[in-house]
């Protein structure tokens, strides 16, 4: 009889531990699911945010192309008039085309969602392999560009402007950068007004010396370059941002 009751105590004791790891696994399953929808539930905000950063940093960058074109073709009339010494000089057309000419539009991205990312420990919530590669090489890609941008920029302050110091009105070229729409309009949103009271210049300049200058006519087809690099270098961007958007749209879909 003792022998009997053992052998049902112990089977007794058997499925209760039975069941209990049965529970136990069934729990852990039941964590694990709702753990994989939450991170699928975040997931796919991420990839909404994400699809808003790069459409907004798209459309940044051809909106700097534009620019940087609308530069460059002020750089080309600086030519004709370097080429054609002869023709009468209209200088508020000049004035003009040094505004749109001098300023240093650079690539300015919004990476609020892809430095939350990578900070944050959460770019393993990205389950595409190859959109965590794209969102993972961003940074280091910008921060080339940003480089390259410096390069020009001082270029742009310490030697393609201070002859416009010396030879020409630098507070009239001043008077059209408001007019010109070389202004980012970030700069004027808000209800903002863009104001430039200075006035034109009362004093008489000779801009010969800067008209026939080989070096100044050097300094200009030298911006003419760094701004046709820096719109093929926003081209890759924009490319690499397409690649970046036909993913989440297709991780989105599914």
């Amino acid at each position: 009889m003792e022998t009997g009751k053992t052998g049902k105590y112990f089977k007794y004791a058997i499925g209760e531990i039975l069941l209990v790891m049965i529970g136990i696994l069934l729990a852990l399953q039941v964590d694990n699911w709702n753990t994989q929808r939450l991170e699928s539930k975040e997931e796919q905000l991420l990839l909404k945010q994400l699809r808003t950063e790069f459409l907004q940093n798209k459309d940044q960058l051809l909106t700097k192309i534009a620019k940087r074109e609308d530069a460059a073709n002020s750089c080309h009339e600086i030519l004709k008039i370097i080429d054609n010494p002869e023709l009468e000089k209209d200088y508020g057309k000049i004035d003009s085309l040094f505004a749109t000419m001098l300023p240093n539009f650079t690539f300015d991205p919004i990476n609020g969602i892809i430095t939350q990312l990578m900070d944050g420990g959460k770019l393993a919530l990205i389950s595409n392999d190859s959109l965590r590669l794209h969102l993972s090489n961003w940074s280091s890609l910008v921060t080339q560009a940003k480089e390259e941008e410096m390069i020009y920029l001082e270029f742009n302050i310490n030697h393609l402007r201070p002859p416009l110091y010396q030879y020409y009105s630098f507070r009239n070229i001043m008077v059209k950068t408001g007019s010109s729409g070389a202004l980012d309009d970030i700069l004027l949103q808000k209800g903002g007004e863009n104001r430039f009271e200075i006035g034109k210049s009362k004093l008489d300049f000779d801009s010969s010396a800067l008209f026939t200058s080989t070096e100044f006519e050097g300094k200009i087809s030298s911006t003419i370059n760094w701004l046709s690099v820096s719109n093929i270098q926003a081209q890759g961007f924009i490319e690499y941002s397409n690649t970046v958007l036909d993913i989440i749209e297709r991780e989105l879909e599914n």
